[in-house]
């Protein structure tokens, strides 16, 4: 039978792996989680911003079929009343 031999530094991190194994792990709720990442993946908000964008466009689209109403002011001039 072969025996090996490990140095203590090798010892003592292999012991903290193992004694981490052993406690529960504290996962966050999975709707937080895919929350986190789409909040932080670049791709991810690249293309909720173009999303957001592209909406903004319809709007703009739409609203040229709506009626717009203009008005235009200009200065009268008043004559003074004449009497006789």
């Amino acid at each position: 039978m072969r025996s090996f031999s490990f140095p203590a530094a090798a010892a003592a991190a292999l012991s903290g792996v193992l004694g981490l194994a052993g406690t529960a792990a504290q996962a966050q709720p999975l709707s937080s989680e895919l929350a986190g990442l789409l909040n932080d993946h670049p791709q991810i908000r690249s293309a909720a911003k173009n999303l957001e964008a592209s909406r903004k466009g319809v709007g703009q689209a739409r609203a040229g079929f709506y009626p717009t109403v203009s008005t235009t002011v200009s200065p009268r001039s008043r004559s003074a009343p004449t009497t006789t």
